[in-house]
Parts: C-alpha cells; sequence; structure tokens
C-alpha cells in the first residue's frame, strides 16, 4: 500500500506531470529562507500519448537529468478528483493501533470501492492545539490503481516514491509561501486559485489559506496546447525573443480566454451558492496556461478582481547556476511542483 499522507522523509525532488509537460523541483532550507537547489520542466510532445508509462517515465528522466539534482526520492500526487478525503472524529484516548483499526472501519462507510482496491493513509489533526476528548483525524485515500500508476513512471525515471500527495494539499503549501503577494496574507480573506491547464482548468477557493472548495472542467484545445508549448520553447531563448512573442501569442489564446471567464464565473456562483461566501477578495493564477502574457491583466478587467500571477521563488534564494529570469516565467506552471517540494520542510 503507498501512503498519500507520510512522515517526513530525509530529502525529495518534487514531480509534477501535466499533458504538455514534465516538472521536477528540489529546494533546501536555511533557517526560514529557501532555496532552489535545482530544477527544469521537460515539454511533452503533442502527438504523445500522456498516459504511456514509458513515455512519461523517459521524460521525468530526461527532466531530472537536465535539473543536475542528485536526489532520487521523489513526492510526486494524484488529482483531487481522484482522491476521496474526510476528517472524522475518534476518541482521544484511543492508542495508535485502535486508531488505524478504527480509520479502516470509518473509511469503509465513505469510500466507494472494495477497501482492498484502495491506498489509504490517515493524519491526526493539530494534536497540539487539541481542547476536547476527540481526536480530528483526517483519511486520504485514492484507488491503488491510481497510486500504482505514478509509482511506475517513477521507477522507469530510475527514481523512489517517497509520498504520492494530493493536489490541493499540495497547493496549500504553496499558498502559504506566497501569501506576502496576497491581501493580508490570505488571511480572513477568500482567495481563488485558477489553473489554466491545457485540458482541464481547476478552480480552487481557499480561505485563511485552507482549501473550501475545488472544481476542474474540461478546458483547452490544440491551439492553446500549441501556444503553451511555443512559450516553453522561448524560455530557452532570449529575453528578447519572449517579449517580442507577446502579440502572437495573444491572437491565439484569446477564445479560450473568453471561455475561461464563462468557466470561472459559473465555478464561483456554484461555490456561493452552496457557503457562507459570497464573494472572492483576489485571484492568483497558476499553471501552464498563466505563462502567456496578459492573462492576469484581461481576467481582472472582465471578472473587477483583482489578480495576479503565482511566483512562489520570488522569496526565496536562486543560485547563481540558475537563470532568475526563466524561473521566475516558469513560475506560475511550477507552483503545484513547488507545493509538492515543500512538503519536505511542512509537517
Amino acid at each position: 500500500m503507498w501512503s498519500i499522507i507520510s512522515k517526513k522523509p530525509p530529502k525529495l525532488i518534487g514531480v509534477d506531470i501535466s499533458s504538455t509537460s514534465v516538472k521536477v523541483l528540489e529546494l533546501s532550507k536555511q533557517g526560514d529562507i529557501f532555496q532552489v537547489e535545482a530544477y527544469s520542466i521537460a515539454p511533452l510532445v503533442a502527438q504523445q500519448d500522456v498516459q504511456d508509462i514509458n513515455i512519461l517515465g523517459s521524460a521525468v528522466k530526461l527532466a531530472v537529468t537536465q535539473s543536475g539534482t542528485s536526489c532520487r526520492n521523489a513526492i510526486i500526487a494524484i488529482p483531487s478528483s481522484l482522491a476521496i478525503t474526510k476528517i472524522i472524529q475518534l476518541d482521544a484516548n484511543l492508542d495508535q493501533e485502535d486508531i488505524e483499526a478504527q480509520v479502516y472501519l470509518e473509511a469503509d462507510r465513505y469510500i466507494p470501492y472494495p477497501i482492498d482496491e484502495v491506498s489509504l493513509d490517515f493524519q491526526i489533526q493539530d494534536l497540539a492545539n487539541r481542547k476536547s476528548d476527540k481526536l480530528d483525524v483526517l483519511i486520504a485515500a485514492s484507488r491503488t490503481k491510481n497510486v500504482a500508476h505514478l509509482v511506475k513512471i517513477l521507477q522507469v525515471a530510475g527514481l523512489t516514491t517517497k509520498i504520492v500527495d494530493i493536489d490541493t494539499y499540495a497547493l496549500e503549501r504553496a499558498s502559504y509561501i506566497i501569501r506576502d503577494s496576497l491581501p493580508n496574507k490570505g488571511y480572513d480573506k477568500t482567495i481563488a486559485i485558477i489553473d489554466v491547464g491545457t485540458k482541464l482548468a481547476t478552480v480552487t477557493i481557499l480561505h485563511n489559506l485552507v482549501t473550501l472548495y475545488t472544481r476542474e472542467e474540461v478546458f483547452g484545445g490544440k491551439p492553446l496546447t500549441m501556444a503553451i508549448q511555443q512559450q516553453y520553447s522561448l524560455l530557452a531563448k532570449s529575453t528578447h525573443v519572449a517579449r517580442d512573442s507577446r502579440g502572437e501569442s495573444m491572437q491565439h489564446v484569446l477564445p479560450f480566454w473568453e471561455t475561461l471567464i464563462a468557466l470561472i464565473q459559473r465555478s464561483l456562483q456554484l461555490f456561493f451558492s452552496t457557503s457562507r461566501y459570497n464573494t472572492i477578495d483576489h485571484i492568483v493564477l497558476i499553471g501552464e496556461g498563466a505563462i502567456l502574457p496578459g492573462l492576469a491583466i484581461f481576467l481582472s478587467q472582465r471578472l473587477s478582481i483583482t489578480c495576479t500571477v503565482a511566483n512562489p521563488f520570488m522569496d526565496m534564494v536562486i543560485p547563481k547556476h540558475i537563470n532568475c529570469h526563466l524561473i521566475a516565467i516558469a513560475a506560475p506552471a511550477l507552483t503545484v511542483c513547488c507545493g509538492l517540494a515543500l512538503r519536505n520542510f511542512f509537517q
């Protein structure tokens, strides 16, 4: 059984796989300061089968080699749409063995699959601040075939899977890192994080930097994929070339941006109708689509909500062997990968 929530390992690289690229990232920390040790983005060819284990494993291996990292312990995430999470309450007097037994009994009530087809883990929440005779216990589960698929990809790449996380948890960790760019550092604020992909767009709503709501919809298409792949190619070229390409990229993706507006409005209305919240204080863009210039301004003007592009590396140390300009451009696409790499430093 592969763990979805795991104890802190000694050293990890984050691995994030999308339909257009593979991202790897290694971080270190001195005191309160994070440093980027290594990173790479390996584009995937549009015609490739993005579910093929060998193709993806080879792409991960290439990204790891290009990054220069020596770490071979990895963390990767499954989408929240493939995971089931539930917080249950248990008697605080139970010992660890009894808690585990009770978790499996409770999980059987909430998981719509045979328990022997599921990878399951649990974590006791906020034990230090507990003031009652009950424990809040987070159960996280996914079908074992989903977890095994990712593990096999990393095996092909020569990596050892230490943690299979859930992308929303990685996103929460990343949101904490970018909190200085949020209104009131995100506290008492409702923040929408829009992950703009080439096949899916995901809207995640956080309040006090804790996830309240997530919804994904089919989005994108071949022209958007090509525009993003072109932008990735430009990351390897000069700053001047990247700037000169912006007008051309805009023309190709404007129809998708209109679709994205409707998608965001629909998701927000669904969130408002099912919660006590009725406003969004700020929007943060992440994902591969967010690297396309001009999207944040477009959304801010159309939705009348302030909007920024995530850069989780803004306050990190970037060593001389890493191009500061290129990693800043790629930052929104690396946000989830950054949240994964941060798992090593969060309890």
